[in-house]
């Protein structure tokens, strides 16, 4: 869920108003509050939404908000795992934008209908020059942007008639697939959320099924287990006879785990490292590309660019 600025304040015990002021560092919170308030809203993923900070900053003084952004980066609602791993695409995005003269501010969009004729209005009033589509914001309104406006990038996920970047879903499967080999085990099933394998277009479970053709013996062939709710993986699991999983994310059973995008400062044991800092890397070079090109339409035959995952083993996170 969305973390609202009453979020924050009801969970330090404080007034909407104070957090507020904190949040944007403003000297008459005493110091001690505004960093319990950072904290606080930190370890519940706020993101402000610099659409309504710049309405409110015009507001207060009176200044127009035209030229505060000419990078913007959509995401959408996620977990603290999604969250953590969609961080390190951000850090990406933002360094190379930064050392190439652009800004970047992030929008977080949990509900399509936000994204209204006025919200791309209010986008370009802004100065921004170039959409990131995150591969959790909604899509869908991807059509309702305005032609001949903004040079468009995606990733973690294909999106068809857009520049994206990616994860090489067949290497890594493939890196988990040799992991499984050298251990021994027999009978590994695939278990994705629903929105990962949509997101994907289904190819690590194209990938998985097509490597369980190559190296597993047809009695050892489970079908993957892909899930909205967890609520029937445990009957999976029995019916199954799994012996390991290869995941998304960590599953609540006691089974060797292979997870498919391992993050080093979250997660232990082993799994695929998906270079994510690198695929923001790629994906802002690839946008500014387009506008000092002035590439503002979308083209059917864009290219996909997919990146090698790297494999870690027996990993515990820094404390």
């Amino acid at each position: 869920m969305h973390c609202r600025l009453q979020d924050i304040a009801d969970a330090v015990g404080l007034h909407v108003t104070t957090v507020s002021m904190a949040l944007r560092q403003s000297p008459k919170i005493a110091l001690a509050t505004r960093q319990r308030i950072l904290a606080m809203a930190e370890s519940m993923g706020y993101r402000r939404n610099p659409l309504v900070s710049a309405l409110m900053k015009a507001r207060r003084t009176g200044k127009s908000t035209k030229g505060m952004a000419n990078l913007v980066l959509l995401i959408g609602e996620m977990n603290p795992w999604g969250l953590a791993s969609e961080r390190m695409v951000e850090t990406g995005i933002r360094r190379t934008a930064e050392a190439a003269g652009y800004s970047l501010e992030t929008i977080s969009i949990t509900d399509a209908r936000r994204l209204t004729p006025g919200f791309w209005k209010m986008l370009m009033a802004r100065g921004c020059r170039g959409l990131i589509w995150s591969d959790t914001a909604p899509i869908d309104s991807i059509s309702e942007v305005p032609d001949h406006t903004f040079a468009q990038v995606a990733f973690c996920r294909p999106i068809r008639g857009m520049l994206s970047v990616h994860s090489h879903s067949a290497h890594n499967i493939r890196l988990c697939g040799d992991y499984i080999s050298r251990k021994g085990l027999q009978r590994p099933g695939l278990v994705l959320e629903h929105f990962i394998d949509e997101g994907s277009e289904h190819t690590y479970r194209l990938a998985f099924l097509d490597w369980q053709m190559q190296n597993l013996p047809k009695a050892n062939r489970i079908d993957p287990f892909i899930f909205k709710k967890q609520d029937k993986f445990d009957a999976w699991v029995k019916h199954s006879r799994v012996d390991c999983l290869v995941a998304g994310s960590r599953m609540a059973v006691d089974l060797p785990q292979v997870l498919l995008d391992f993050n080093p400062s979250l997660d232990t044991g082993c799994g695929v490292f998906s270079e994510r800092e690198l695929i923001g890397k790629i994906v802002a070079r690839m946008l500014i590309d387009k506008i000092e090109r002035n590439e503002l339409e979308n083209d059917p035959a864009c290219a996909t660019v997919m990146i090698d995952g790297s494999w870690i083993e027996d990993h515990s996170p820094l404390k």
